[in-house]
């Protein structure tokens, strides 16, 4: 958590009332609120017409969203780990993105069982229906951990980092393998000139 506080001073030399310093301060203060989201007062020389000092200190630590998402993928994430079902054995959650009105959340996975098994094909279909069938009870323990009003519909997605990263080094071994297999060929082809 970051947390700052700026003071400043304000000299209003043309202002010959309060009305006109208050009348030009209002906008800077507006600007400096909406820009960088903070909290302004007038903490000094209220009652001087060309002076005024100013106090910025920032309003929140974080959006809502990012502590339910936070909260979120920890209840989950033990819940996952007391659950039984063999499918989910090697499931992780990587990640949650809960919608701003709180109405869905994103539940994003990753498994080691297509890496552990040659048949990549069936499993995540398996880990995906698993989890959809799963859905209701994590919602509900959801519920009843967080003490949210409204406890968003769950959509289990597998993490497209984790897809990425498995596809870079599927193609990274491909040519390796082949810099290999070249390199194995042209040492042959070398030691029967000489």
């Amino acid at each position: 958590m970051y947390a700052a506080a700026v003071r400043f001073d304000l000299h209003i030399p043309q202002s010959r009332s309060l009305k006109v310093k208050r009348a030009a301060i209002r906008p800077i203060v507006d600007g400096v609120r909406h820009r960088f989201r903070v909290s302004v007062a007038e903490v000094g020389y209220q009652d001087q017409w060309q002076r005024g000092r100013e106090r910025m200190t920032s309003a929140r630590r974080y959006p809502r969203t990012a502590r339910v998402n936070e909260v979120m993928l920890e209840v989950l994430a033990d819940e996952l780990e007391r659950m039984s079902d063999p499918r989910l054995e090697l499931v992780t959650f990587t990640g949650v993105d809960v919608s701003r009105d709180l109405a869905h959340a994103k539940v994003y996975y990753s498994t080691l069982a297509a890496t552990a098994v040659d048949t990549r094909d069936s499993i995540p279909g398996e880990v995906a229906t698993a989890l959809q069938s799963a859905g209701s009870h994590l919602r509900g323990v959801v519920g009843r951990q967080m003490r949210i009003r409204q406890v968003p519909r769950l959509d289990f997605v597998i993490d497209p980092g984790i897809v990425s990263g498995q596809r870079i080094e599927d193609l990274l071994r491909e040519i390796h393998h082949r810099e290999a297999s070249t390199g194995e060929s042209g040492g042959a082809g070398e030691e029967e000139d000489v």
